[in-house]
């Protein structure tokens, strides 16, 4: 892409880094309700529903990371060098299994052994917010396929048949299934929902979809904010009120396959895809470059920086919903902290990969020689 207003010319779309950078704030945005103690509270009051508000809007996160994987990957082959496309994800998330090991050891001084943390790794314990790896390696390997799927139907008809089909399975049941008609206390299941986790594949799809007929999907962008405040507020009135009075309920609804953050992720990812940024400064486009590759370590690493600053916060401010006024102190803390920290293992990773580059070529020339002198 050429950066017209600077002198930057790069192939990197800054929309879709700017999308990335928005992910990863919001990402820790939804932690800022997990670690402050807002599911042990009552739902009550003005400042539970701004947190409610907050968990409504930040619940996109990894929608966002979804559609963004569909929409850069959907391309993509069945062949070997694609596979080692995943090198740097693992050695990312190794070097953050790390760091948190050595946290947890020297900083909460627990019980962790060269065992114990080697399992870790493994099982994806050591980084407390490492599901996201444990999900995201799976969908890397189906990729190739789900892009023989998608890219063999024949028309446009075809492939919104093919993501309504993923949105029955994964998107409905948050639709159908949050009702107690019977009077019992559990929900009462209309529609099958044993195939929801497959959310993840739903969003690929949106987003290979938003990519190929991209040139199609421009919405005015005070009809597109329009759109976005509205799903924010009318979710959060809807959640809001299902769980008023008592604790906040994480019903089907709500979770990431849930319609609301379905419509409002596409939303959401067209405005910021839409926006024309040939104008802005280099400076500006650097900076959101380099936040946008260093996402996945900041992820990783927040958790860390999560244990230091709620512990603070919590012993400070005792009553949960007064907390929401240092909801963007303590958010744009954890940022900085666990941007920097994802800066310096993007060094030691990228010090690895050349250590590795450097051996594999050595390798490659003493066999080339050694089959000339033969």
């Amino acid at each position: 892409m050429i950066e017209k207003g600077n002198s930057v010319t790069n192939k990197r779309n800054l929309n879709l880094d700017l999308i990335r950078c928005v992910a990863v704030i919001l990402v820790i945005s939804v932690h800022f309700l997990h670690n402050n103690e807002f599911y042990e509270n009552i739902l009550v009051g003005k400042k539970m529903f701004l947190m409610t508000m907050i968990r409504t809007y930040s619940m996109i996160c990894v929608p966002l990371f979804l559609i963004l994987t569909g929409y850069l990957m959907n391309r993509k082959k069945l062949e070997k060098r694609y596979y080692k496309g995943i090198i740097k994800t693992l050695l990312i998330y190794i070097i953050a299994s790390i760091f948190c090991i050595l946290f947890k050891k020297y900083y909460l001084n627990s019980n962790v052994t060269i065992k114990t943390a080697i399992l870790g790794i493994f099982s994806f314990k050591n980084a407390n917010y490492s599901w996201y790896i444990e999900m995201y390696i799976g969908l890397f390997i189906l990729i190739p396929f789900l892009n023989m799927i998608y890219n063999n139907l024949k028309d446009r008809k075809d492939k919104r048949k093919l993501i309504a089909t993923f949105m029955i399975l994964t998107t409905l049941p948050s639709v159908l299934n949050i009702f107690k008609i019977s009077g019992q206390n559990a929900y009462d299941k209309l529609t099958i929902d044993w195939w929801k986790n497959l959310y993840p594949i739903t969003y690929y799809f949106m987003g290979a979809y938003l990519c190929e007929y991209k040139n199609q999907m421009n919405l005015k962008k005070s009809t597109n904010l329009i759109l976005i405040i509205f799903i924010i507020i009318l979710s959060t009135i809807f959640n809001y009120s299902r769980s008023y009075g008592k604790l906040f309920e994480k019903g089907a609804y709500v979770q990431f396959e849930s319609l609301e953050n379905v419509l409002l992720a596409v939303m959401v990812f067209l405005f910021f895809n839409n926006l024309k940024l040939d104008r802005v400064p280099q400076i500006i486009s650097r900076l959101i470059i380099r936040v946008s590759k260093l996402s996945l370590g900041t992820y990783l690493i927040s958790s860390i920086f999560d244990t230091i600053f709620y512990k603070k916060l919590n012993e400070q401010i005792l009553n949960v919903p007064d907390r929401v006024k240092y909801y963007l102190l303590i958010v744009l803390t954890v940022f900085f902290c666990s941007l920097f920290t994802a800066w310096i293992m993007d060094i030691i990773a990228n010090f690895i990969l050349k250590i590795l580059e450097n051996t594999r070529n050595k390798y490659k020339i003493r066999k080339e020689t050694t089959n000339a002198i033969k």
